[in-house]
């Protein structure tokens, strides 16, 4: 019996991060690599929050050198007392486009953040509708006839039950989450299923999905494609024909020309 995994692959510095997704041995860690099944792997096309922060940490080291720098000129060319205004203006400068990136900065971070989310989430969807829950056969109409009355006749005790005990505790509250888990039905994992696959970022791929054939992945993989060449052609109008791929996860050039583009070759 299989210990689940799903896989993140993070395009730009190759790491990976590897989800536990269920096991159905019910394992604390992780089982033998034999025992493994990777129910699901994908690829974001950007890199891991840890790169990601050390890239940041890095232009920001190059951005205020670059500011102190330009204020070391300033006050070569006025003089200390000449260059005040100078100065002030300076730091607004600075404080401005070091606002912009941060809020860009939060931007990257949310995407990141929100491709590892769905990952863990449909990988763990994609477990129990293939291993948690039990296909049950449809009950004939004299079980349905015995099941509606069962029902009612439960419905109505709830509700003595209710009148005479003055409110749950903690512990009604535990079994009923434990109740409404077990309850779950394949039919609303798949729904959750379609509704995952309709919030699936573009900048995220899925390669492997034991839910889906090579052609579906490849199929969806096409239309990603496709969704991303719009979004970059849009983005391109809106700015004027300008070049750059329109996603968040790329440093604007704009910004760059703002400050003299003290970032240099530090972003490739």
């Amino acid at each position: 019996m299989p210990c689940c995994i799903g896989i993140i692959r993070y395009a730009w510095c190759r790491h990976r991060t590897l989800f536990k997704l269920g096991c159905t041995d019910k394992c604390e860690g992780l089982c033998p690599l034999a025992k493994q099944e990777v129910m699901l792997y994908t690829r974001f096309r950007w890199q891991c929050e840890d790169c990601h922060g050390r890239r940041h940490g890095a232009d920001a080291e190059l951005r205020m050198e670059h500011w102190s720098d330009q204020a070391e000129r300033i006050i070569a060319e006025d003089g200390k007392q000449a260059c005040r205004y100078r100065l002030l203006n300076l730091r607004d400068q600075e404080e401005f486009i070091e606002q912009m990136l941060e809020q860009q900065r939060l931007k990257q971070v949310e995407e990141i953040q929100q491709a590892e989310q769905w990952t863990s989430d449909y990988g763990q969807t994609a477990f129990m509708l293939r291993y948690g829950v039990q296909e049950r056969p449809a009950p004939s109409a004299q079980q349905s006839r015995r099941s509606d009355q069962e029902q009612e006749a439960q419905h109505i005790a709830a509700e003595n039950e209710k009148v005479l005990s003055p409110g749950p505790s903690d512990n009604d509250d535990d079994s009923l989450d434990g109740k409404t888990e077990a309850q779950i039905s394949a039919d609303e994992l798949r729904r959750n299923i379609q509704v995952l696959r309709s919030q699936q970022q573009p900048d995220l791929l899925v390669l492997r999905d034991t839910l889906r054939s090579n052609r579906e992945l490849r199929e969806q993989q096409e239309s990603g494609r496709r969704l991303a060449r719009l979004t970059q052609d849009g983005s391109r109008r809106r700015r004027g024909g300008g070049g750059g791929s329109g996603s968040g996860n790329n440093e604007s050039g704009a910004m760059d020309s703002l400050i003299g583009n003290p970032l240099g070759d530090a972003r490739a």
